[in-house]
């Protein structure tokens, strides 16, 4: 066997090994650092008001757009299960997606997407838009910490912050 063939089958076999890692999940419950907005946390805590869709084709175009921003590459996000580029050391790097959808949450108002996102280590990822006319503003990208994706386990995420609040001390010397 030639000395190529046989680094090419240990690349092979690196990457195969690689993409089969899986750094985001941890023993924690999946937990939001930082607050949503108070139009869309009242919007959340309502549920019945959004419409919860597991389909790349459901995202508004104004969305998608507002996905693609900052990337320099057209919109492009795999079906949930489907083949996606999870890590940047792939043999079909940028033949593939690098995102791939979870879930979408739209109401009214605001348009929210569970995806998870691939590079140097995959991540979960969500985005939160307000929906104009023809138009979508972003108005909350949160790191969560640990698998949510979708509408209920972004509830449950938030609560879990709201629980983790810290209280303030009793000032000595007051009852």
């Amino acid at each position: 066997m030639g000395m190529v063939a046989l680094l090419t089958m240990s690349a092979y076999a690196y990457l195969d090994w690689f993409e089969r890692l899986d750094f985001r999940e941890s023993d924690d419950p999946p937990a939001i650092l930082q607050d949503p907005p108070p139009e869309l946390g009242a919007a959340i805590s309502k549920p019945s008001e959004f419409r919860v869709e597991m389909s790349v084709s459901a995202i508004p175009l104004a969305v998608r757009q507002g996905l693609s921003e900052g990337s320099g590459r057209e919109f492009e996000m795999a079906e949930p299960g489907g083949r996606w580029e999870k890590t940047d050391a792939g043999i079909a790097f940028w033949s593939l997606p690098h995102q791939r959808l979870f879930s979408i949450a739209s109401s009214k108002e605001f348009c929210i997407v569970f995806y998870e996102f691939g590079g140097f280590g995959s991540r979960y990822s969500i985005e939160a838009f307000r929906l104009g006319k023809n138009a979508a503003t972003l108005v909350w990208r949160p790191e969560p910490w640990g698998r949510v994706t979708d509408l209920q386990g972004l509830r449950n995420a938030i609560a879990i912050r709201e629980k983790s609040r810290p209280v303030a001390p009793p000032i000595l010397g007051r009852r």
